[in-house]
């Protein structure tokens, strides 16, 4: 895949995988980067788009000069669609081949705001539940914080493929100092993203576009 401006592929693969189509509401936000309307679904200005792309290229180039670490965040563990989870995989699999991390439960909010408690109870609880049967509460803190207390690294950037169950989660990374990166649709907040990668959840081709680009750009910049 080419991310140059001047490649006519590439802007042929934006407008094939409908990027530029947003929903039928738009949040004050992404005024900016609406261009028109069509068929009562926003327009997001090809340019925009493009630009947005260049500059999450230059952020990953000199995240990886630095040996940084991206938390990759997928739909939902509980989602019922099975589109979404072979997403997750697709994901999962970029983040292991890339050496970074893929959260495989649902984020809870407050993760990474106490990440040190959590480090700091898990070891606990790993000991005492050593050679003993867990309790339900040590067991319930396990299946909910193992993904997490098993990262080995605190994350340099976060990605979120889908829409956070709440604009406050993108907020506690940006608390902690951590770069905010999200495919967004014209309904959504950027309040707290410092890369929105636009797109439409409606169509999953704007998703798996996504999904190869950072394939793309991790393999070309490591």
């Amino acid at each position: 895949m080419l991310y140059k401006n001047s490649d006519l592929n590439f802007i042929l693969t934006i407008l094939k995988n409908k990027l530029y189509v947003g929903g039928t509401f738009l949040h004050n936000d992404l005024k900016g980067y609406i261009i028109g309307k069509k068929n009562n679904l926003y327009l997001f200005d090809l340019k925009k788009i493009i630009f947005n792309i260049n500059s999450l290229r230059n952020f990953i180039n000199h995240l990886q000069n630095e040996k940084g670490k991206i938390l990759f965040i997928g739909f939902p563990e509980n989602d019922t669609q099975k589109e979404n989870y072979k997403i997750n995989i697709a994901i999962k699999r970029i983040a292991e081949k890339k050496g970074h991390i893929f959260l495989t439960k649902d984020y809870i909010r407050g993760s990474f705001s106490n990440y040190h408690n959590i480090i700091s109870t898990y070891k606990k609880f790993s000991i005492l539940s050593f050679g003993l049967k867990k309790t339900r509460r040590i067991g319930q803190f396990f299946v909910n914080f193992e993904d997490i207390a098993n990262m080995g690294t605190f994350p340099n950037a976060v990605v979120f493929f889908s829409k956070p169950s709440s604009p406050f989660i993108l907020k506690e990374f940006k608390d902690q100092g951590i770069p905010v990166i999200s495919i967004v649709d014209s309904t959504q907040s950027i309040r707290y993203v410092d890369y929105p990668l636009l797109g439409n959840f409606r169509y999953l081709n704007s998703i798996y576009f996504y999904i190869d680009l950072f394939n793309y750009l991790l393999k070309k910049t490591k």
